[in-house]
């Protein structure tokens, strides 16, 4: 039909200058139509053969060549073509150059000739929807629209047809997407990847007239919304912008076979591109080009790879490409991330951090030979959880915490801790902190076990006095004892003898006067005395 157009735009243009007026579109009779469609088939008889077999068809392939067809003739129907003598000749030669090899067949023409005005039958789910019906000729296909915009995904149709059935998919610009086809009797189980959007199925078979029945069930999976909108990073110069570490849903399809992404590297080194695939039995090809457009990485097809590559710091593109091997093979969602260069340093050199001096530890990466150089904070706070403890008769190894001068803890690891080897006596006891691996140093910290208290076992009354007993205690907790006694409850005044048994007599007191009288243990250790807490008081009445 195009090369028909042409034709008779060109012969309309040959009379329009013989005569030396503007064409019209009364002035093309049917007669010179007829002529011309005679002898455009005649030069090209296969325009009218047709292609039974299953295919898929791009936009460019289906749409643009009858676009530019249809507008030559939208502008001589309107009477706006108009054509000088002298260009008649310039316009034949170019005739000669044109390109008629994707010219489409007669079924494509009435396709095409349809769209913007196909009557649609029915709307069908995309999940669970059900059409069926007589099979109508092919002057007379029914429409049935489908609704695919919240989210791509695969489509599939399932069913039968007792006679030869031919069907169709188009976008909702009615540009063709998948030709298909079921025979007589046979079972329909066919899927198809699509991106995002609204679609209509066409169904009719090869002759003028209806012919068999036919039923289809329509079933969709789809991982749900990608991250960009699908169709949008299609070609490297709309390449979607993505960050190291980005989590990213894509999806490839019949009408969607490349996504692009653009990145940038931040530093020298090796990045990881890892894609894997969400639809079973999909697969995809990664590729890496610069900025210059230059290809530099690729991989080989496959359902999940990780490609660690080794690039200069700088931007990119990387491109997911549907795989190459088989029909429809590497349609469908993928994740994909791309994650930066993690350093290997295998050899280090430490500069130990002291008890007054941070340190340091200096590394080289195995991969980049990039130096790196860490700080070791010099221990700060070095204490014990407990300080202070009563006698039980058991050994008392209290913790150690450690903390760097920014407040962060030391790990056990880091250092040693060593007791006295009697950790039972009250006393004074000693810790010993000795720092080992990125740390150097020794500190010491202390503390104390206090004696246990006793009692008043037995207290009377003596002429002008008062006798105690107290409770003994054992050696490791007592050396002796004390005794206090006031006439004040309060003890304000108080006077305090130490006695080494466990009985005390105290005389020279007051006649007849009451006193109020306590005891506690003491333990000598080293140079110093530790004393228990005070007895509960008693009183007695001196004689």
């Amino acid at each position: 039909m195009k090369k028909e157009k042409v034709l008779a735009l060109l012969l309309t243009a040959a009379m329009c200058a013989t005569s030396a007026a503007p064409v019209s579109a009364a002035d093309f009779s049917d007669e010179t139509a007829e002529t011309v469609a005679v002898e455009a088939t005649e030069e090209n008889p296969e325009v009218e053969a047709e292609d039974t077999e299953s295919d898929v068809v791009s936009d460019a392939e289906e749409t643009e060549p009858e676009v530019i067809a249809d507008e030559a003739a939208d502008d001589y129907e309107e009477g706006e073509v108009s054509v000088e003598a002298d260009d008649v000749e310039a316009a034949g030669a170019d005739v000669q150059e044109l390109d008629f090899s994707d010219e489409i067949t007669a079924e494509e023409e009435e396709e095409t000739d349809e769209a913007g005005s196909v009557p649609i039958k029915g709307t069908v789910k995309a999940d669970g929807g059900s059409i069926s019906g007589v099979i109508p000729g092919r002057n007379n296909a029914s429409y049935y629209k489908i609704d695919l915009s919240s989210a791509g995904g695969r489509l599939s149709l399932k069913g039968s047809s007792t006679e030869y059935m031919r069907y169709t998919i188009m976008d909702e610009r009615e540009n063709v997407i998948v030709r298909d086809y079921n025979d007589k009797n046979h079972t329909l189980d066919k899927s198809y990847e699509l991106t995002q959007g609204i679609y209509l199925i066409k169904i009719y078979n090869e002759s003028d007239s209806a012919n068999g029945s036919f039923n289809i069930r329509t079933y969709f999976d789809t991982e749900g919304k990608t991250t960009f909108q699908e169709n949008s990073n299609d070609t490297i110069y709309k390449a979607s912008p993505i960050s190291l570490g980005q989590k990213i849903l894509g999806h490839t399809a019949i009408n969607n076979t490349d996504d692009y992404y653009k990145i940038v590297i931040p530093e020298d080194g090796k990045y990881t591109f890892t894609y894997r695939t969400r639809t079973e039995g999909a697969g995809f090809q990664p590729f890496l080009y610069d900025s210059s457009l230059n290809e530099v990485e690729w991989a080989m097809p496959g359902d999940a790879g990780s490609c660690r590559w080794e690039v200069e710091k700088g931007t990119y593109y990387f491109r997911i490409k549907e795989g190459s091997f088989g029909a429809g093979y590497g349609r469908g969602f993928y994740d994909m991330v791309v994650t930066g260069h993690t350093h290997t340093f295998s050899s280090s050199t430490v500069d130990k951090a002291t008890l007054t001096s941070n340190g340091s530890i200096t590394g080289k990466c195995t991969d980049c030979g990039q130096t790196t150089t860490s700080t070791i904070y010099r221990p700060a706070s070095i204490r014990l959880t407990t300080t202070a403890y009563t006698y039980n008769g058991k050994a008392k190894r209290p913790g150690v915490v450690v903390t760097d001068v920014n407040g962060r803890t030391i790990g056990s690891s880091s250092y040693t801790v060593s007791y006295d080897r009697d950790a039972v006596s009250a006393g004074k006891h000693k810790v010993t902190i000795t720092f080992k691996g990125n740390y150097s140093g020794k500190v010491t910290r202390r503390y104390t076990i206090n004696p246990k208290g006793t009692s008043i076992s037995k207290l009377r009354k003596v002429k002008r006095g008062f006798k105690v007993k107290v409770r003994k205690q054992a050696a490791k907790t007592a050396t002796g004892y004390q005794v206090q006694y006031c006439i004040r409850s309060n003890f304000r005044g108080a006077k305090t003898k130490t006695f080494r048994g466990t009985s005390f007599t105290v005389n020279r007191l007051k006649k007849k006067r009451v006193y109020y009288v306590r005891v506690r243990t003491y333990k000598k250790s080293g140079r110093r005395t530790y004393y228990s807490s005070w007895s509960a008081p008693k009183a007695v009445k001196t004689r």
